[in-house]
């Protein structure tokens, strides 16, 4: 009996020291990448269909609100509270500044859409969501390839400076 009190009172307070020092007792689960779920959302919403069943103004609703999360997760731009006209100028401030065709042309019909009630062309919409997709795919973080043992006991090395992706999109965000 004195031992199970004992095993108790030892895990209460390794609880209490872990949720001083971690906010939480369990493990918390890891974020997916913001390209993960940039990519699975753009997969939901082209097996909904909106476009094809009339449904052009939230099609691109969603489209965009994708986009605009990515940016946020990914760049640090906070596309959420910008005009399209903002989020092009930060994108031409920032480094990918050759991919941001792909968004004038997905914000471009989606403000035509959505605020001006015209009806795209089957093209168009297929094109936003492939722009999305090519925006997304051309924007996601490069891991990190991290020198094996017998690189480092051969003394080869790259030159490059190893970082992890979590400090690669920090120094991306500055």
């Amino acid at each position: 009996m004195i031992l199970i009190l004992i095993l108790a009172a030892v895990a209460a307070i390794w609880a209490v020291k872990r949720y001083k020092k971690e906010g939480t007792v369990l493990k918390k689960k890891p974020e997916p990448s913001p390209y993960h779920v940039a990519m699975t959302r753009l997969r939901e919403l082209k097996a909904k269909n909106l476009w094809e069943q009339g449904m052009e103004k939230e099609y691109f609703t969603q489209l965009t609100d994708i986009l605009r999360i990515y940016l946020d997760r990914r760049f640090g731009i906070n596309a959420m509270e910008m005009t399209s006209r903002e989020i092009m100028d930060r994108l031409y401030d920032s480094d990918v500044k050759d991919k941001r065709d792909y968004v004038r042309q997905i914000l471009s019909v989606a403000d035509f859409v959505k605020f001006a009630k015209v009806r795209p062309l089957p093209a168009d919409n297929i094109a936003a969501y492939e722009n999305a997709v090519k925006f997304v795919e051309e924007t996601k973080p490069e891991p990190v390839v991290q020198p094996s043992d017998s690189q480092e006991s051969s003394g080869v090395t790259s030159g490059a400076k190893n970082v992890s992706v979590k400090e690669a999109k920090k120094g991306g965000e500055s």
